[in-house]
This record gives C-alpha cells, structure tokens and sequence, in this order.
C-alpha cells in the first residue's frame, strides 16, 4: 500500500499555489511525480499554472497526452486516466481530482491538498477514509 500524506491548509490557503510549490519542492529533492486531475480540461488549466507559478522558474512538465511524457519529471492528466500512462519512474503522485485514484499501482506516495469550503473539506474527509479502509499508511500535516 502507499502512504498518503494529506496537507492542510488554513482556511483562505490557496490550493493551486500550494500544489505547484509542493510540486516544486518533490522535483528539487529529485523526485518525479504524477499530477491526477478530476478531468482534461483541468489537467490543461493546470499545466498553464505551472507555466506561470513563477516568473524566474522553470518546472519541467508535460500532459500525459505528449509524445515525451515518459523523459519528463513532472506529468499532468486526468486519474481516470490514469492506469498505465503513468511513466515507470514516477514514485509520487499528486492528487487534485475528488476522488481517490483507483489504480495508483506503482506509486509509492500519494499526496493529498486539504483546502477550500467546507464541502471541499468534507471530500477530503471522504477520501481520507477511503484511503484508510484500503489500508495505506496516512499521515496529516497541518500547513
């Protein structure tokens, strides 16, 4: 099973900058890493992100879609997805989809993004326990 760890924001935390400065963070330590999206269109609304997140940096990342997915650090696609376009090397995953991936195979680390509304809160819950009947090892960080 993998470990999930769950990060929680304070309430008004920003989701989308916290995910592309945690990103950042697991690629700097070597890592490369899966973003899960909830569909297409948010996955592409996420790559423009990462073009933007910082004006003197650069993250090296594609959509799962793109012919050089499996030599890029940092791929972008929806979980539903998912399955075996994950490239081999890819021990961590970020999940911004509302639901749990359902074949998160060979990932080893999945990391969850707690923030928003209450009803976005209360996904998170969901899926927290869901993670925690299928037996993964979870951990909470309070941000």
């Amino acid at each position: 099973m993998s470990q999930v760890d769950f990060y929680v924001l304070p309430e008004g935390g920003k989701r989308e900058h916290f995910a592309c400065a945690l990103i950042q963070k697991v690629w700097k330590q070597g890592n490369n890493i899966f973003i899960s999206t909830g569909s297409e269109t948010a996955a592409m609304s996420f790559d423009d992100l990462l073009w933007t997140f910082k004006d003197i940096s650069f993250l090296p990342h594609c959509l799962v879609s793109d012919n050089d997915a499996e030599n890029v650090p940092i791929v972008i696609g929806p979980g539903y997805k998912m399955g075996n376009q994950i490239p081999d090397h890819t021990p961590i995953m970020l999940n911004l989809a509302d639901q749990i991936p359902q074949e998160s195979g060979k990932i080893e680390r999945i990391l969850e993004i707690v923030a928003g509304s209450e009803s976005e809160r209360q996904r998170a819950r969901k899926r927290y326990a869901e993670y925690r009947d299928q037996g993964h090892v979870l951990n909470k960080h309070d941000i």
